[in-house]
C-alpha cells in the first residue's frame, strides 16, 4: 500500500523543492518519479513559471498534465515502485471551481460552491483509494492561500474557504503532513 504525504505552505516556502528532495530518494535507487502537473499555461507569466519547474526537475523524470482528473491519472500510473508528485493541489482547485463557469464569464461569476465541493471530495476520495489501492508513494504539494487576509472578492473568498477546507479534508486521509516555513519542514502528523 502505497503512502500519501501532503505538503503544506505559502508561496515560495520550499513545497517543491522539499517533495523533489524526498523523489530523489526513490530516483536513487531506480524507481521511477512521476510528476503530475495540475497547471495550464494561460499566460506568459505562467509558461514561464512551469518551464522554471520543469527545468529544476531531472529531465528523465516522467510528466504528466492534468488539470482535473487527477485521480485518473494516478491510477494510470500507480502500479510498481517509484512515487507521484503532485504539484499543486491548489491550481487543481482553481481548474475544479472554474470548470463549470461559462468562458464569457465576468469577474463577478460564481461557481456554486455545493456542487464545487462535492466535485473536490469525490475526486479526493478517489484519489486517496487509487494510492492505498497503488504502489507508488503520493506527494501531494498545495499552498496555503488560507492563511492570508480575507479577500474583497467573492471568488477569491470561496476559494480560500474551499483550499483551507480542501486541507482539512486531505490531511485528515493522508499518512504524513508537513508545513514548510522558510524552507524548513515542520512535520504535523507521521
Amino acid at each position: 500500500m502505497a503512502k500519501l504525504t501532503l505538503i503544506l505552505g505559502g508561496i515560495k516556502t520550499g513545497k517543491t523543492r522539499f517533495a523533489q528532495e524526498k523523489a530523489a530518494a526513490y530516483d536513487k535507487y531506480g524507481e521511477p518519479v512521476i510528476y503530475l502537473a495540475t497547471a495550464q499555461a494561460f499566460d506568459k507569466e505562467m509558461e514561464d513559471r512551469i518551464a522554471r519547474h520543469q527545468a529544476d526537475r531531472p529531465g528523465h523524470w516522467v510528466t504528466l498534465e492534468e488539470p482535473l482528473n487527477v485521480a485518473w491519472a494516478y491510477t494510470g500510473c500507480a502500479s510498481g515502485s517509484g512515487v507521484v508528485i503532485l504539484d499543486c493541489l491548489t491550481l487543481w482547485l482553481t481548474n475544479t471551481m472554474t470548470a463549470d463557469l461559462p468562458s464569457e464569464a465576468d469577474g463577478e461569476a460564481l461557481p456554486d460552491k455545493n456542487r464545487v465541493w462535492k466535485r473536490i471530495t469525490e475526486e479526493l476520495d478517489q484519489l486517496v483509494l487509487a494510492c492505498r489501492k497503488g504502489d507508488k508513494d503520493l506527494l501531494v504539494i498545495s499552498n496555503q492561500v488560507e492563511y492570508g487576509l480575507v479577500s474583497e472578492y467573492p471568488f477569491a473568498r470561496m476559494y480560500q474557504d474551499l483550499a483551507g477546507l480542501t486541507h482539512q479534508y486531505l490531511a485528515s486521509r493522508a499518512d504524513r503532513v508537513y508545513s514548510m516555513i522558510a524552507g524548513l519542514p515542520l512535520c504535523l502528523k507521521n
